[in-house]
């Protein structure tokens, strides 16, 4: 562990608001598919983003993105309370390699008052060129801010655009679904609840395609409840 401030590796937990069920088969989705990539719309109401939009710059891009946390294991287990109790550890080399970046918790000022001298700088352009506004140095930035109320998150975030292992999936409904791959030398570990611990064993094993993946296999498991009992919330 990185001097017991933050973990070896990156977590990503799902089930939020969702059934044991529903949070289960979440997890046997991305150890199948991949981690599927959704839309960032924790921005639209941000207390930065509308201060930027007042200077004129509409933040809200909407990119597509997946999150991690870099919270060390004896203190996570008030994080999966919120975002679910079923999770995989991926390594911090997998992350950085794949242009995982930590994201910046900001206030109203100082940092994002140099972010709007830049939108103004901009919008003068604009005025005097007649350009629609656009600026690739933000639509870059902002995806990796977040309000600084979030900070005990120590969120970390894969854009899709940024990802060089990411790709769509798409279905003959004309639909398609984005997702950011890892294999299993990259996969650390897996979170799940005691009672789902013989039924990630027994699927592993039995389903064609998670067996061929993680016949042998190289991650730990680890039991939800035990964390919790260990570490408290």
């Amino acid at each position: 562990m990185l001097n017991g401030y933050c973990s070896d590796y990156l977590f990503h937990f799902t089930g939020r608001n969702k059934s044991p069920e529903e949070g289960y088969s979440n997890l046997i989705s991305i150890l199948k598919k991949g981690l599927k990539v959704s839309l960032l719309s924790d921005q639209v109401n941000s207390k930065w983003c509308e201060k930027l939009k007042k200077a004129g710059y509409d933040c809200c891009l909407m990119k597509l993105a997946t999150c991690f946390t870099d919270i060390p294991i004896d203190k996570i287990s008030s994080h999966t309370s919120t975002y679910g109790k079923f999770g995989i550890g991926l390594s911090r080399e997998w992350a950085i390699r794949n242009r995982a970046q930590p994201m910046v918790y900001v206030g109203e000022t100082g940092f994002i008052d140099g972010l709007i001298h830049i939108v103004n700088d901009i919008n003068l352009s604009k005025v005097l060129n007649n350009n629609v506004f656009s600026d690739p140095r933000l639509d870059e930035i902002t995806p990796y801010l977040k309000d600084i109320d979030y900070y005990h998150e120590r969120e970390w975030r894969i854009t899709f655009d940024s990802c060089e292992i990411a790709d769509s999936v798409h279905y003959d409904d004309g639909m398609s679904e984005e997702y950011i791959y890892f294999d299993k030398n990259d996969l650390v570990l897996i979170v799940v609840p005691r009672d789902y611990l013989h039924k990630l064993s027994n699927d592993i094993c039995n389903d064609e395609k998670l067996k061929e993946k993680y016949g042998q296999i190289s991650f730990s498991v680890l039991v939800y409840e035990d964390l919790v009992k260990l570490f408290g919330k």
